[in-house]
């Protein structure tokens, strides 16, 4: 008897760390899994932060390319203004395309929310959405529940930085602590608003 009950302790023990495993593997690929194809659209979509600027490299080819006329930077700094400036003029587009939102935003929702209400204004349906592959599964949680039933469409489109490989994201200390954050406010994300923990 205690040698069965030790057996089936063990058993459970060794599933749960492979699991535990798998879920650790697979989690950066989980967090970038919501990337998908560029193809025209009305505008592309930088989002803020990130801590370098990725993300405005890839939003500029993205323009270069002629997949869009239209160029929307998310709280950038004043150099990513001037050189998207100097990209439009290139290219052979006004200056009026360059929409810059420095609106207050508390987080990703918030953008989401904020974008809405540009793509509205201007009327567009469809838009690419710029960031890293880490964060785009919070971003299409957050963009897909402030969508929703608008008929306003987006694509999320990543970025490929040095630091982050899918399968190996734990190699890299920056990638790393970028895993680690995006699981913790996904969690919060869930909790706030769909949840609805903490609202009053």
């Amino acid at each position: 008897m205690p040698e069965k009950i030790f057996a089936w302790t063990f058993a459970i023990l060794a599933t749960v760390l492979l699991c535990a495993g798998i879920s650790l593997v697979c989690v950066g690929w989980l967090l970038a899994l919501p990337a998908g194809s560029a193809a025209v659209a009305d505008a592309v979509v930088v989002l803020g932060g990130g801590g370098d600027n990725e993300r405005f490299l890839r939003g500029r080819t993205l323009v270069s390319e002629g997949l869009s006329s239209r160029l929307v930077l998310i709280h950038p700094s004043l150099p990513e203004v001037a050189e998207a400036k100097s990209l439009l003029a290139v290219v052979g587009l006004r200056p009026a395309n360059l929409f810059v939102d420095d609106r207050p935003a508390e987080n990703t929702w918030q953008e989401a929310v904020s974008a809405r209400r540009l793509m509205t204004e201007q009327g567009w349906t469809r838009v690419l959405v710029v960031s890293d592959p880490p964060h785009l599964l919070r971003v299409n949680y957050a963009w897909s529940s402030v969508f929703a039933g608008t008929g306003l469409s987006f694509t999320l489109i990543r970025t490929d930085p040095t630091w982050w490989t899918d399968w190996r994201w734990w190699r890299n200390p920056r990638a790393t602590l970028f895993v680690k954050e995006e699981v913790l406010k996904l969690a919060y994300y869930l909790a706030r608003y769909r949840f609805g923990v903490g609202q009053h």
